[in-house]
């Protein structure tokens, strides 16, 4: 003769607060491993643009687009979006993304 609830086996105890801090530690944890994949792709990309970047070339004189052209759009657009926030529509040649991006590019 089988005793009742002995098909189901053992028995867990759970806790709602203790099961809640766990699935929101879980999540957190989660939601961080996805942010710094999505930092290391990003900084992926902008290393090859960079190596493969000509750049500015001197001649002599600097024309008006100089620091433009000095450091990849890549490189301008997401400093640009790390200063300004990520608005489309916000200028990506502002002076001080063109600087930062030439420092950055130049260490």
């Amino acid at each position: 003769m089988q005793e009742q609830g002995a098909e189901f086996g053992p028995k867990t105890l759970v806790f709602t607060d203790g099961l809640n801090s766990l699935l929101q530690d879980a999540k957190n944890a989660r939601q961080f491993q996805m942010d710094m994949q999505t930092i290391q792709k990003t900084a992926k990309i902008i290393r090859d643009d960079l190596f493969q970047h000509d750049g500015f070339k001197f001649d002599g004189n600097f024309n008006k687009s100089c620091q433009q052209e000095a450091v990849p759009s890549s490189l301008k657009a997401l400093v640009s979006m790390i200063i300004h926030g990520t608005s489309i529509k916000e200028e990506y040649d502002s002076q001080a993304a063109l600087t930062i991006s030439q420092l950055i590019q130049l260490n």
